[in-house]
């Protein structure tokens, strides 16, 4: 993610240059959704292998009672 100095220096520059600033800021929003999906998608998949793991100690369990 964009670092608070990155963004305050991108917002200073905004009032100097319009355009650059501009194209500075929508590429730090883009990297930050990029993330923040990202991020997403990891913790699915953590979720996803979570359940799976208490799905085959369980199975476990019940063919050790069986």
């Amino acid at each position: 993610m964009a670092t608070i100095t990155e963004l305050a220096n991108a917002i200073d520059g905004y009032v100097e240059n319009r355009t650059m600033s501009r194209d500075i800021l929508i590429d730090q929003i883009k990297r930050a959704t990029r993330q923040v999906r990202r991020k997403e998608n990891n913790l699915h998949q953590d979720l996803v292998c979570e359940q799976r793991r208490r799905y085959d100690i369980e199975a476990e369990r019940d063919l050790a009672t069986t």
